[in-house]
């Protein structure tokens, strides 16, 4: 975690040095800077689900509620990553618009596990 920190500085020093020199260039490679820190982030939620899928497999847990779980992890993670570059490219519309869109596409995800609560819900009142 620490390499990433220490590579994330590193790549801010350079976009910044950019911005002053070439800031048609300052935005290309500031995309590129948030690739770079993105690519260990999936790494270690690969190792992250692996993990809780394994332990919902050895406990009473429903599998497809621990996949649509991570599902909602990874969609929120790269709705905000994505709004947040939008952002730093002063395009706040459009940030806005993928938000949205990222809520909406959680809710449809969400609605196996909605159903689920609503029958849980049910089964109690009875």
């Amino acid at each position: 975690m620490l390499r990433v920190f220490l590579v994330s500085l590193l790549l801010l020093l350079i976009v910044n040095l950019f911005k002053y020199l070439k800031p048609e260039y300052a935005y290309l490679f500031r995309i590129l800077s948030v690739c770079a820190v993105f690519v260990p982030l999936i790494a270690a939620f690969e190792g992250l689900s692996e993990s809780l899928l394994s332990l919902a497999d050895t406990g009473n847990v429903d599998f497809q509620l621990v996949k649509t779980a991570l599902k909602i992890s990874a969609l929120t993670l790269c709705t905000q990553i994505t709004a947040d570059m939008c952002r730093d490219c002063h395009e706040a519309a459009l940030a806005t618009v993928i938000e949205i869109t990222g809520r909406v596409t959680v809710l449809t995800v969400s609605f196996p596990i909605i159903m689920k609560l609503i029958q849980f819900g049910e089964g109690i009142i009875k």
